[in-house]
């Protein structure tokens, strides 16, 4: 008699044991998930830019074929100063400019911040022009149809991407 009443215990030690489990797993699942969504919801390496009053342009594109390289006129046509920027280039003109031009001016330095090569220079403000040159040698083969060029502020210390302010133009280096 005593026997059974040993099996009994057992089983139900069991059962509460399985439902503790079950209770942990989906605790853990559920702190999982919310940790993912809080780093996608604040994302700390990039601020929101401002929907208007951030405009870049290329005001014209030198080529110096022999070295590969290009001399670049960025303009600030917008609202707000600008920190820095992407240049990107492509020796398709049917493409978009995917591959991130070297620069060669000595007081850019390069942020890197999600894989982009950021050139940080002196705060282009409004109507304010800048002369940039950069080397498209990492073009396979060496030559340059197309540029595109997209700002970068400085919100909060934090770097701004400001996709909506992306400026392109086709150009002919070889």
């Amino acid at each position: 008699m005593r026997l059974k009443k040993i099996n009994k215990n057992k089983r139900a030690l069991s059962e509460i044991v399985s439902y503790a489990l079950l209770i942990l797993i989906a605790l853990a699942i559920g702190t999982l998930i919310f940790v993912w969504l809080l780093g996608i919801i604040n994302d700390p390496k990039t601020e929101k830019c401002p929907e208007d009053g951030v405009s870049i342009v290329i005001r014209e594109a030198i080529c110096h074929d022999a070295d590969d390289k290009v001399e670049i006129a960025i303009a600030n046509q917008g609202r707000f100063n600008i920190s820095g920027f992407v240049v990107k280039g492509s020796n398709n003109p049917g493409t978009k400019a995917l591959i991130n031009l070297d620069p060669n001016d000595a007081p850019a330095t390069l942020a890197d911040v999600g894989e982009l090569n950021i050139i940080i220079s002196k705060d282009l403000g409004p109507g304010e022009e800048g002369y940039y040159n950069f080397s498209y040698s990492a073009l396979t083969p060496a030559s340059l149809s197309k540029i595109s060029v997209v700002a970068i502020r400085n919100q909060s210390e934090k770097m701004a991407i400001c996709t909506n302010s992306l400026a392109g133009q086709d150009v002919s280096c070889s």
